[in-house]
């Protein structure tokens, strides 16, 4: 019996036909936005960070302009498995805040989806692929669903590399937006992926990134954070074909910890940017630019085939 089979026979799963050749997603538009939909997000801003610790959420660290909190679960057989679930909020400031965020985290294309990653996560991040996108919604919302590969942890070194796929949405708001994800299973995505062979699937999870305008400045945005295994992937004990539960919380605290550097991000962006005003000829181009990525596929190739 195929345990990934299992997980990813959803009720009122719609699969597209196998005639659409050209497709990479074996799921419909309407099946990506209901699952991408059954991820529950929080709303409210302010009871967010007022009831932190009545949430059962604990301190971990202070990053730049920001605090992270985390939860941990125990597992079928007992045992605690740490850093399930992590939340992270704060602040980015500077100029244009909530327009410049915006644009770094739409991400419209793939080259900018890699440009970014490179910039918060630097060699811990191998490669990524935009497989799917929907755009022009009638409601203003984004559809993506994008793989990602990662260096193995140095706590895990004996293990594979890491890869995981999600459907993204982004949504605006009325003072900011949102971006929810969920994990899809690779087998129902044919391509932007690497071999089974040299990478392990991380598990199943799911969470949002909340950006809105901050009420005490016009030059600053706050930002909540929170990504978690998925609340349905209830056996932590079973593999099922995926990374450990414990490979997959160290990756989601390192996701984490790479919202913390939006802030930097934004700053190495805005002085680029004012570099290639001063000095147009120079050539120096922003992080978001179209920057050709055959040398990254290059090192996606020995990074993923080599773990």
């Amino acid at each position: 019996m195929s345990s990934k089979s299992e997980y990813c026979t959803l009720p009122g799963c719609e699969r597209v036909a196998p005639e659409v050749a050209a497709r990479k997603i074996l799921v419909s538009d309407e099946e990506l936005r209901r699952r991408v939909n059954n991820v529950q997000v929080t709303t409210d801003f302010d009871n967010a960070l007022a009831n932190v610790s009545l949430h059962g959420w604990k301190w971990k660290c202070d990053r730049r302009a920001f605090s992270m909190f985390t939860k941990s679960a125990i597992s079928g057989s007992g045992a605690t498995v740490p850093n399930t679930e992590v939340l992270a909020m704060g602040t980015v400031s500077g100029g244009r805040a909530l327009e410049k965020v915006t644009s770094l985290l739409r991400s419209p294309s793939e080259n900018d989806f890699n440009v970014l990653m490179q910039s918060v996560f630097k060699r811990d991040f191998i490669y990524g692929s935009l497989v799917h996108s929907v755009a022009g919604l009638e409601d203003g919302t984004q559809l993506a669903v994008k793989t990602s590969a990662f260096v193995r942890s140095k706590k895990f070194s004996h293990k594979k590399n890491e890869q995981m796929c999600c459907i993204e949405q982004f949504r605006p708001r009325k003072d900011g937006f949102a971006i929810v994800f969920t994990s899809i299973p690779l087998h129902e995505v044919s391509a932007g992926k690497a071999s089974g062979k040299h990478v392990d699937e991380l598990c199943p999870i799911r969470g949002w990134l909340l950006v809105e305008k901050a009420p005490e400045s016009k030059a600053s945005v706050r930002v909540l954070y929170y990504v978690g295994l998925d609340p349905n992937f209830v056996n932590l004990t079973q593999s099922l074909g995926f990374c450990s539960a414990k490979t997959t919380a160290a990756r989601i605290l390192r996701l984490a910890k790479g919202v913390c550097l939006l802030g930097e991000v934004l700053h190495q962006q805005r002085q680029i940017d004012s570099t290639s005003r001063k000095n147009p000829k120079n050539g120096v181009r922003p992080p978001t630019s179209t920057t050709p990525l055959w040398p990254l596929r290059l090192l996606h190739l020995c990074q993923v085939l080599l773990p």
